[in-house]
């Protein structure tokens, strides 16, 4: 099935999109994680672009959107979607990327930033007692994801080195 580009929105970092059928979301990522909630019955979705774990990692003073980080992001999302007419028993979430794209160049044993998305965002989609499916997280490669708001169907392609 071809893709109508018309209908594409691109999350892109720190940004968070919420859309219905026929449209798509569609992110490019790095350590970044992209966040899905998607309730299947009203055909109703968002995706936030989370650049880092914890809000409490922002410089004082700095006013970023919730969506930018994990523990922010996810009631943010949740409330958006539920806000465009998804039923919160009706959704899933959907967590990828968070890839370790720096692998090499990290010498030290503490958790790489990409993992602490992964780890930060799971433990924010547990505290809304979400359903959840990990789409690829952790590869050592890029990857872009999309997700068809028509069908639920959910592509994530690896970028290759």
């Amino acid at each position: 099935m071809a893709i109508d580009k018309k209908k594409e929105i691109e999350v892109r970092i720190g940004e968070m999109e919420v859309a219905a059928a026929p449209y798509t979301l569609k992110a490019l990522l790095g350590s970044c994680v992209a966040l899905i909630l998607y309730d299947k019955v009203n055909r109703v979705g968002g995706l936030a672009h989370i650049f880092l774990p914890t809000k409490a990692m922002a410089k004082k003073g700095d006013d970023y959107p919730d969506s930018r980080f994990a523990d922010s992001a996810v009631p943010s999302l949740l409330q958006a979607v539920i806000k465009s007419g998804a039923k919160k028993s009706n959704v899933v979430a959907y967590v990828v990327g968070g890839n370790n794209i720096f692998r090499k160049f990290n010498k030290s044993d503490k958790p790489s930033i990409a993992q602490q998305n992964i780890d930060a965002t799971i433990k924010a989609i547990q505290k809304e007692n979400l359903f959840m499916i990990n789409c690829g997280v952790g590869k050592d490669t890029g990857s872009k994801v999309r997700i068809d708001l028509s069908t639920g169907d959910i592509i994530v392609t690896e970028i290759k080195k």
